[in-house]
């Protein structure tokens, strides 16, 4: 029992640090590596789930998490490729916005076959436009608010390959579309820097 309270304390604090720098789950489709494989020369090959939590309201840092699969245009099927963290600086400009920063992850490049578990890192810049939601837009308070932004995302960097796999390092980038959907909360709150009633 006491194991369990302690449990369901951690998890309040970790949801209730999400809302207050904001959660957002974005899914996206699109290219990536080698656009010139014969299967996949124009068909978008990949798609990424992904979370991304960032301050409410401004810019600032923020993290994020995604898993890469390729689309049954690759093979046939749906298939998980790559698990990416990233970290960096998001602009808000209402309404658009821009974020770059460093991805690092696991896995092995969408349309390439190595011979085990890869190593990952590179740069993910992307570009938001706004269409839903203006919580975020200046000083203010707000119970629960969503917000949804058009989202355009590179991806370049390179594969280490494992240990068994003796081939050169792998240069891999791509280009996703797709929507990013926000949750925000004034609820919990660090400061009331941007609180007006």
């Amino acid at each position: 029992m006491h194991k369990l309270t302690i449990l369901h304390a951690l998890a309040i604090v970790l949801v209730g640090a999400g809302l207050a720098s904001g959660c957002g789950l974005q899914v996206t489709t699109g290219w990536q590596g080698r656009a010139t494989h014969p299967d996949v020369a124009y068909a978008p090959a990949v798609m990424a789930i992904g979370a991304r939590f960032v301050r409410p309201r401004g810019g600032g840092l923020y993290l994020g998490a995604d898993a890469v699969a390729t689309t049954p245009a690759f093979e046939g099927d749906v298939a998980l490729r790559q698990l990416l963290v990233s970290s960096g600086y998001r602009a808000l400009l209402h309404p658009l916005s821009s974020e770059l920063g460093a991805e690092f992850g696991a896995g092995e490049p969408a349309l390439e076959r190595i011979h085990g578990t890869g190593f990952y890192i590179g740069a993910a810049p992307a570009v938001l436009v706004r269409v839903y939601g203006e919580h975020d837009a200046g000083a203010g308070y707000a119970v629960a608010g969503a917000l949804i932004d058009l989202l355009a995302i590179g991806r370049i960097g390179v594969w280490g390959r494992p240990a068994e796999d003796r081939g050169d390092v792998l240069l891999d980038g791509g280009v996703q579309l797709g929507l990013r959907f926000t949750f925000i909360t004034d609820i919990v709150r660090t400061s009331n820097e941007d609180w007006e009633p």
